[in-house]
């Protein structure tokens, strides 16, 4: 082989080879990493089915987060090898944290993204509940549902609302309703120093063949 084309071949291989590999390729992070990160702060994520949702990391190892009868806490610990893991009602779930090119993250477990964090405050910042309905599981075949509406909704309009809502929890089954409670809050807006009337519906159901 001429000396020439030797050289041309060599360096048509270190072309290929930077081609292929990118040395900014980001790893998982450290332990150290993730604390500095998340640790008194809040982080907007949306989850891998699409719901987008509030948590703050609390120094003291909880994880706090908005629903519909307020904030609930959920323990929270960084392992030595940076896997973050969050408590849950079905056992802990851990995932290593990933700096994604756009500067966003994503808890990987498996080699796949199950949350992605859009933002993160400095601070704790859970936000506000958006007008809808929210429905929370306390206690086996128990459950209670929140409607969150714009003042002057009717508890007729309320009560239909929820009783579509307690239909497709039940399915085949009856919801069989309980606890009923209407209320009209006062909340401040961000763009005016005037308030926001809105109005809930409280209602407990379960259900029954």
């Amino acid at each position: 082989m001429p000396k020439d084309a030797g050289i041309v071949a060599v360096v048509a291989l270190a072309i290929s080879a930077c081609a292929t590999t990118n040395p900014e390729e980001p790893g998982y992070l450290s332990a150290d990493q993730v604390h500095k990160l998340i640790v008194g702060k809040t982080i907007q994520a949306i989850s891998q089915e699409g719901t987008n949702f509030r948590v703050y990391f609390d120094p003291d190892g909880q994880r706090l987060a908005l629903e519909s009868d307020g904030e609930y806490a959920l323990p929270w610990r960084i392992l030595p090898d940076g896997t973050q893991c969050v408590t849950t009602g079905t056992g802990d779930d851990c995932a290593h944290v990933l700096r994604n090119f756009d500067g966003t993250y994503s808890r990987m477990r498996d080699g796949q993204a199950v949350t992605r964090w859009l933002k993160i405050s400095p601070s704790k910042d859970l936000g506000t509940l958006a007008p809808g309905t929210y429905v929370r599981l306390i206690a086996p075949n128990r459950y209670r549902v929140l409607l969150v509406a714009a003042a002057g909704t009717t508890e007729q309009q309320a009560h239909d609302s929820i009783g579509r809502t307690a239909s497709g929890i039940c399915k085949k089954q009856a919801p069989v309703m309980g606890l009923y409670r209407p209320e009209s809050l006062q909340r401040s807006s961000p763009s005016s120093s005037a308030g926001i009337t809105e109005t809930r519906f409280t209602q407990e159901l379960s259900c029954a063949p």
